[in-house]
């Protein structure tokens, strides 16, 4: 065994003679390297994180000091996420349960709207706005089976329903009738 050494030792230093006689400055070179390599990504690390934790966003900014109408635009923004149930909980705690009808507005009125459009449609079931306007609202809320069916009820009201771009909303929602 060590006279297997030997021999791997003499076959290295025939290969790379000058490898081994300045081991000890490629070891002295290596660690420099490997210090300056360090101290670079440290500040590198430490001036991202400077520059990142000041572009903290507006948002987040405005809710720290107490700025309902911030909260609401969060909470409406993760409203899709599995973090918004507890996320609305802590700030029902400290804005009161009246943030939760705030982030729930525009849902609520589009129930609401819905209902009155579809009373009015038991008095008069051949209403063509009536019948546009909750299909346009079927289609915002995705319940495009329903959407289709008030609009197919408008289109027996009114052939040329849709037909001229005036009548079409300008949402990219809606590019089949644009």
């Amino acid at each position: 065994m060590a006279n297997r050494k030997k021999r791997w030792r003499q076959t290295i230093y025939l290969l790379f003679p000058t490898f081994l006689s300045s081991v000890s400055h490629h070891k002295r070179v290596f660690k420099i390297a490997l210090f300056y390599t360090l101290l670079i990504l440290i500040f590198s690390f430490l001036f991202f994180n400077i520059i990142l934790t000041q572009l903290i966003s507006p948002v987040y900014y405005q809710m720290t000091n107490d700025n309902q109408n911030a909260v609401v635009k969060y909470l409406q923004s993760i409203r899709q996420t599995p973090q918004f149930s507890s996320e609305l909980s802590k700030l029902k705690n400290a804005y009161g349960a009246s943030i939760e009808n705030v982030v729930f507005r525009k849902e609520t009125e589009e129930k609401s709207l819905i209902q009155n459009y579809e009373q009015i449609l038991r008095k008069n079931p051949y209403a063509r706005d009536i019948l546009l306007s909750l299909f346009f609202l079927y289609s915002e809320r995705g319940n495009k089976k329903l959407a289709q069916e008030y609009l197919e009820r408008a289109k027996k009201v009114d052939p040329n329903i849709l037909n001229s771009k005036s009548q079409a909303p300008k949402n990219k929602q809606y590019p089949m009738y644009q």
